[in-house]
């Protein structure tokens, strides 16, 4: 029976994933010289950050991280609402008595503004950020599996990429794959998890009713 259910946020609570990317390149392109591309952009996902901005910024990298979460709060004006359907998941799965929390990349000034953006400020029992040092969302998974002393079956994680799969992999947990951003690659995610690939809320929602 499931008693706890994490997500992850940029690109399976919201749409957040481009304007992530835009965000970092407006910010560090002035210390760099150059447009970062985004699959040095992506290959450093899993790092919050503060961790991605020292990567390529190696002299004044404060001013740069400081530019980046002016650029990001900006942008988010763009973007005030989560996916259709996660609001009404969450309100399902709260009446389930189903504990739900967020375990994320991000760190927790950027996640603390798209939490406020969105609405969700007070959605979560639990909040993990990422780390500026290594990815971390394993070590986050068995933190709430001793903490709430939850087998691991009764724990899911809903995420959007292969690293999700690989982190609940190695926890030994289920994960539960969001397809449902534009960018996502189902054939990829199929492969990995075969089975447990979800094309809309919806289909995640009735997952879980039954």
């Amino acid at each position: 029976m499931l008693k706890l259910a994490a997500f992850d946020f940029d690109g399976t609570i919201a749409d957040t994933l481009p304007m992530c990317i835009k965000a970092f390149r407006m910010s560090v392109l002035p210390y760099i010289g150059y447009e970062i591309s985004e699959a040095e952009i992506m290959q450093m996902s899993g790092l919050n950050e503060t961790g991605m901005v020292k990567k390529v910024v190696k002299q004044d990298w404060e001013a740069a991280l400081n530019d980046f979460y002016s650029n990001y709060e900006l942008l988010h004006n763009e973007i005030t609402r989560p996916f259709d359907g996660i609001l009404d998941l969450f309100a399902s799965l709260k009446r389930e008595n189903i504990i739900i929390a967020l375990i994320t990349g991000k760190g927790r000034k950027s996640c603390g503004i798209s939490l406020k953006k969105l609405g969700l400020t007070d959605v979560f029992s639990e909040i993990l950020c990422g780390s500026e040092n290594t990815p971390n969302k394993k070590e986050h998974i068995k933190y709430l599996l001793q903490k709430y002393a939850i087998p691991r079956e009764d724990f899911c994680y809903i995420g959007d990429t292969i690293g999700d799969i690989k982190a609940c992999g190695e926890a030994d947990v289920i994960c539960l794959s969001a397809a449902w951003q534009k960018q996502a690659d189902k054939k990829i995610l199929e492969k990995e998890n075969p089975g447990c690939v979800f094309s809309n809320v919806k289909d995640l929602q009735e997952y879980f009713k039954n």
